[in-house]
């Protein structure tokens, strides 16, 4: 009697490992068609319908992955920054002139500029210590506000992934870095020299 209590015991134990074993490899499978993204509020969704999505272009930054480590600045292939309305291309050396912000990404509907010294503008975010930022200066729901001032900051690299930098809040000056102006004057500054030297 011991035998075959002993038995069916092991019996049902298999079983239930088989059972969790196939139940994990089903979520596993369903994990894979749903890819969590970040939207706008910061929050992370799934969207199945990311198949037909190339995270690499520009109208589609914000469905790419955030990023869970800091990147070498080398592997740069897309920055946009929003204070100064400027999206540049690094990887196909374009700036996007009027770059439009909408829920997926990036976009324009005037030609692209050529840019030119991809190494000036490496060195500008490495002076400002952009990495260095914090991820999130909002200082309270936007909701709660009517005016107010908000930036985003996006770093695309070779893998795909982005960093992300932002504030929003109903003062400025609470919601930015102390070298922000700096930074965004001579980004700004910098564009403007590419685009002259395009003319």
């Amino acid at each position: 009697m011991g035998r075959k209590v002993a038995f069916l015991i092991l019996i049902l134990s298999l079983l239930i490992v088989l059972i969790t074993a196939c139940k994990g490899k089903e979520e596993t499978d369903n994990s894979n068609n749903n890819v969590q993204y970040e939207n706008n509020n910061g929050e992370n969704v799934e969207d199945d319908q990311m198949d037909d999505i190339d995270i690499y272009d520009f109208y589609y930054i914000n469905k790419a992955p955030r990023a869970a480590e800091k990147h070498s600045l080398d592997n740069l292939i897309k920055i946009y920054f929003s204070a100064k309305n400027i999206a540049v291309d690094v990887e196909e050396h374009e700036i996007y002139m009027d770059a439009l912000y909408s829920r997926n990404g990036i976009d324009t509907f005037e030609d692209t500029i050529e840019l030119n010294d991809k190494e000036g503008l490496i060195n500008i975010l490495e002076k400002y210590d952009i990495q260095k930022w914090k991820d999130d200066y909002t200082t309270e729901d936007p909701d709660s506000y009517e005016d107010g001032y908000g930036w985003l900051l996006l770093l695309q690299f070779e893998d795909g992934t982005v960093e992300k930098y932002r504030g929003t809040g109903p003062l400025k000056d609470e919601v930015v870095p102390d070298n922000f102006d700096a930074f965004g004057n001579e980004l700004e500054d910098f564009i403007n020299e590419q685009i002259d030297k395009n003319e």
